[in-house]
């Protein structure tokens, strides 16, 4: 069904409010008004929101800000979604394995809590979306994920 980028990803935030002020992480909206609707089962995409929105959370330092954004792609038919956060970043090479089933980057593995199955269910939802989802990141410098949805007709 047709969705609006700004309430779909409200209502993710305001999920998460509370966890990022008990670390003093502010999470920021920006969307222009004029990005149309995208298709997309709700339900299910919320989880994708959710997956993102928690692990930059999870991996953000305290007292800094995350930035939500969707628009509208300039060339395809589709809204872009980031989410950017100013973790610990992820080396080149395991971004590409990031997305991979139970998949948990080395230094991470003993003393967070998770089983890596978050990107992979998120990869998922949105390829059977028709959708992509990718990272572009640097150690010490934080990450963004992004995916696309098809805009709706």
């Amino acid at each position: 069904q047709p969705m609006d980028p700004a309430a779909f990803i409200i209502e993710s935030i305001d999920q998460f409010n509370p966890v990022a002020k008990s670390k003093g992480i502010q999470i920021r909206l920006n969307i222009p008004p004029e990005t149309p609707k995208a298709m997309g089962d709700a339900k299910h995409l919320k989880q994708v929101m959710i997956n993102l929105l928690g692990n930059a959370i999870k991996f953000s330092k305290k007292n800094c800000i995350i930035l939500v954004s969707a628009q509208k792609h300039s060339e395809k038919r589709m809204i872009v979604y980031a989410i950017a956060d100013n973790g610990r970043g992820i080396a080149k090479a395991e971004q590409a394995l990031i997305f991979n089933k139970y998949y948990r980057a080395k230094e991470i593995r003993n003393h967070l809590d998770g089983v890596g199955l978050g990107l992979n269910i998120s990869k998922q939802i949105i390829e059977a979306h028709g959708g992509e989802i990718w990272v572009t990141s640097a150690p010490g410098k934080g990450s963004t994920f992004y995916f696309t949805l098809s805009l709706a007709n």
